[in-house]
């Protein structure tokens, strides 16, 4: 047997090679995604805050871990909104940023387990309430804390999400972008359901979601400013 035929029977055939390679991928993506899970994004109130800490900034690019908060106070501003997107017809309610974040501090509250600490499963995800900020070109942007579970030991992260209103005959949101800390999830919109509703599961069953849910329908057409959403109701 010659050289060249043993070295040719030593040689790994395509599919190992391929499997291989495949291996190497996937815990080469599995740690990145780990790395950039690890770090933690800095909360920006405003675009202009952001592109002005850019310009001072412009290493940061490399690894950008950001997200848009929306601001949370508006003593009272909304709850004459609410009740004119709950009860009205033909008009137009206009929400901005603290008036959607108060509307939800008020009305929701962070989910707490039904189980005693015995019965604490291995893993755990306890999500908090989400924030909402809007920008006119930036589109719609939610940031939810997430308290994470593992054997015993809590992580805390940031469930980072970003997207916007589309449709004709039905309005809905759909996702563009979704990360947990700094680590972007692929396919958000195709893994939307799977990954936001177990997380909103607890969210869905308050009466005030429902009562939203069936305001929704009289909403025709959605349009976005600086820190504030119109809702034009049929």
């Amino acid at each position: 047997m010659s050289y060249l035929d043993k070295t040719e029977m030593k040689d790994p055939s395509l599919f190992g090679v391929a499997f291989c390679a495949i291996q190497v991928a996937l815990i080469g993506a599995l740690s990145g995604f780990t790395l950039l899970a690890s770090i933690s994004p800095e909360p920006f109130s405003s675009v202009a805050e952001y592109e002005s800490d850019l310009e001072g900034n412009p290493q940061q690019t490399l690894i950008d871990a950001h997200y848009f908060r929306g601001a949370r106070l508006s003593p009272g501003e909304w709850i004459q909104k609410r009740e004119i997107l709950l009860t009205a017809n033909n008009t137009t309610v206009v929400l901005t940023n603290s008036e959607i974040n108060s509307w939800i501090a008020n009305k929701f509250k962070k989910p707490q387990p039904s189980f005693s600490q015995e019965e604490q499963p291995n893993l755990l995800v306890m999500p908090g309430l989400p924030n909402f900020f809007i920008d006119a070109t930036q589109g719609i942007h939610f940031s939810m804390p997430l308290e994470i579970v593992v054997f015993g030991k809590q992580i805390d992260c940031l469930l980072i999400g970003e997207g916007s209103f589309l449709g004709e005959d039905t309005i809905e949101f759909h996702l563009s972008g979704l990360s947990i800390n700094g680590a972007a999830i692929p396919f958000p919109e195709e893994l939307r359901d799977h990954l936001l509703d177990p997380l909103f599961e607890s969210f869905y069953e308050n009466e005030e979601f429902i009562a939203l849910k069936e305001a929704w329908g009289k909403v025709d057409s959605v349009e976005l400013s600086d820190n504030e959403i119109r809702l034009n109701l049929n």
